[in-house]
């Protein structure tokens, strides 16, 4: 629900690097048109989209205020919008939730629409390939997943392609565009041969902190359904899968606060290839995640930066001792060790924060190694 379009000099660096027509101010316009702004339209806000924006001002919250507070103290600017003029430094997060609802894409695109004569969503429906005649793109063909009935959708116009950075890669490999070698040591039939489909993966590489709270007021209390240093039951009527549960019950924390540091210039040239050429095989994905030497430097000075924050006299009545890093852990050898065990822990789940991105991306003129094109727009190469 956070609601951040990225920083503007990254979109000016997309343009430098041969992204023609994808600078911020390029494509600020159609943040605007589609944004509909609870504070109004200004010249970086819309007013009158269908996307629902709308200010995260929990000001009644003390720890929302001790944290924006601790980082002006610590030498930091306070900014009114992050997605603003100033976007650097510490402020309240823009959220689309409309009626106290999540107010998504398809809630504000796909849902008014659905009447159309001209439109048709098909659900519980996969997609197995592009079909191509010569290197033209003419259709789909597609699956129930209820029937298994197999079929094509045929069109004499374009076929776009939006399944994100997993996805969308996945299903041009199936469909015969990427690695010549790749695909045929699949027998996936080769229709042209691109390199770069599933190259060049990054993700915001994300761990967090965790400090003790002193004072009652975050959502422990909430959360008192069930004791916590007990193996919680499902509330389920039988249950469907067994798990190994390794010793990891602790003593009762309670009121704590979570810090969360991410890298927004994370893993870089992770790769995703085909595990086989059944569209329903999760593909083969290797992130890199802390491959590169300044990723480290840059989690461990994050993990400084987050305590000097919280070290700050706005937490002087709610910060407790260290819980995820110990207090013991200081030293720049223990912050990586600590980084590293906290970031393959949650990489064994496949979660960190899912932002998955440049799978297919677009034209530079640092490397011929891309996919898109930006004349046409977002054409395949």
């Amino acid at each position: 629900m956070i609601y951040c379009r990225g920083h503007a000099k990254d979109y000016d660096e997309w343009q430098t690097k041969g992204a023609e027509g994808w600078s911020y101010a390029d494509c600020l316009p159609y943040f605007k048109r589609s944004e509909n702004h609870e504070l109004g339209a200004d010249a970086y806000r819309g007013g009158n989209g269908p996307l629902h924006v709308v200010r995260n001002t929990q000001k009644d919250q003390p720890l929302f205020q001790a944290f924006l507070d601790a980082g002006v103290e610590a030498g930091y600017p306070f900014t009114d919008d992050l997605n603003g003029y100033q976007q650097e430094g510490f402020g309240w997060h823009d959220l689309t939730i409309h009626n106290g609802q999540r107010w998504s894409t398809s809630a504000a695109y796909l849902h008014p629409v659905l009447h159309r004569a001209n439109l048709t969503v098909m659900t519980e429906t996969y997609v197995n390939k592009v079909l191509f005649s010569g290197e033209k793109a003419i259709g789909v063909e597609i699956e129930d997943s209820r029937t298994k009935v197999v079929s094509n959708i045929s069109t004499t116009n374009e076929v776009v392609l939006s399944g994100g950075a997993i996805n969308s890669p996945q299903l041009l490999m199936l469909s015969g565009i990427g690695d010549g070698d790749h695909l045929k040591q699949l027998q996936v039939p080769i229709v042209h041969h691109l390199p770069a489909v599933g190259n060049h993966m990054e993700d915001h590489i994300g761990v967090h902190m965790q400090i003790a709270c002193k004072q009652p007021l975050t959502l422990y209390r909430a959360s008192k359904r069930y004791p916590r240093n007990r193996v919680r039951l499902p509330t389920a009527k039988s249950v469907a899968s067994y798990e190994h549960l390794s010793s990891q019950l602790r003593e009762d924390i309670g009121h704590a606060m979570t810090g969360y540091i991410f890298l927004l210039r994370g893993s870089k040239n992770g790769t995703l290839r085909l595990r086989s050429a059944n569209s329903r095989d999760y593909p083969r994905i290797d992130p890199k995640y802390l491959a590169q030497e300044e990723n480290r430097i840059s989690l461990r000075e994050s993990i400084k930066l987050m305590r000097e924050i919280f070290a700050q006299s706005a937490f002087e009545d709610l910060r407790g001792k260290g819980i995820s890093p110990k207090d013991a852990v200081e030293l720049d050898d223990e912050i990586d060790a600590w980084d590293l065990h906290i970031t393959w822990r949650v990489l064994r789940e496949w979660e960190l924060t899912r932002i998955r991105l440049l799978t297919c991306r677009l034209v530079s003129t640092e490397s011929k190694d891309f996919v898109l094109s930006t004349r046409p727009l977002c054409q395949i190469l």
